[in-house]
């Protein structure tokens, strides 16, 4: 059996398998689950420590109009834990409605503040969002690309560092401006044990918690997070952070993190 994977612009994958050359079938991906991705509201994937509802299924799921996603089921909510007091849960309750103008992708959560994301073959070009402090605006970071490594910066201030080896992001360093020319590193993302299958999100930048693993041409299965305080011109770790799953792949050599569904 032969299979031959394609990931196009308009942001799907689609999946030829066949018992010949010859015969071939157009597949999407209809789910994929949550306990491979990371929610950057939380930083971190998302644990048992945050809970969520009784009957979630565990996975998000795609709604696709021809070969593009429109709609996607599932993921973070924020919930009330007491007077201004909120935590997280996962939810199937939860509708991202997806739109697109040309390379930008808007990503609306039925909030004032949609996303929207520039990619152009497959690169992310800028991300806008809403800014974390009060009064709110949106804010826009830009990425440049240099061999192994992508920086970001947001109003032209470096805010974090990806770098990457055999196509696979392996690690993002944040980091925190102190004025114009002095910044420091503030936390440090590493990604490892990554499979030989495809990642089909790759490229998909704009699905909630598949932000890094967009940039990921496998599947990762390990993830640590450092935390660093800056003191006296020194980095002084303070806070680590380690988890890992093990994820199967099925005959066709597909992670069992998604699910494939054929025309």
């Amino acid at each position: 059996m032969t299979k031959k994977l394609f990931q196009t612009l308009a942001v799907t994958c689609l999946l030829l398998l066949g018992c010949s050359n010859t015969d071939e079938d157009n597949c999407n991906v209809v789910s994929c689950r949550t306990s491979s991705l990371i929610y950057q509201n939380i930083n971190r994937p998302f644990t048992s420590i945050y809970g969520s509802h009784n009957d979630y299924s565990g996975k998000i799921f795609f709604d696709y109009n021809g070969d593009k996603i429109v709609t996607i089921h599932g993921g973070l909510q924020t919930i009330l834990l007491g007077v201004n007091q909120s935590g997280y849960a996962l939810s199937d309750y939860v509708t991202t409605n997806i739109t697109y103008e040309g390379s930008t992708v808007i990503v609306d959560t039925n909030s004032d503040y949609p996303d929207e994301f520039v990619i152009q073959n497959q690169k992310l070009v800028s991300r806008r969002t809403k800014g974390q402090h009060y009064p709110f605006s949106m804010i826009t970071y830009t990425y440049e690309y240099l061999n192994d490594l992508i920086i970001e910066r947001l109003d032209n201030q470096i805010t974090c560092k990806y770098y990457f080896t055999n196509g696979n992001l392996q690690k993002v360093e944040y980091y925190k401006n102190l004025d114009a020319n002095t910044f420091y590193k503030q936390r440090e993302l590493i990604l490892s044990n990554f499979d030989n299958s495809d990642n089909l999100l790759k490229g998909l930048f704009f699905v909630e918690g598949a932000f890094y693993k967009a940039f990921c041409q496998n599947n990762y299965q390990k993830v640590e997070i450092n935390e660093y305080f800056h003191e006296n011109e020194e980095l002084i770790l303070y806070s680590t952070y380690s988890t890992t799953n093990h994820f199967n792949t099925n005959e066709n050599g597909i992670s069992e993190i998604f699910e494939i569904q054929c025309n």
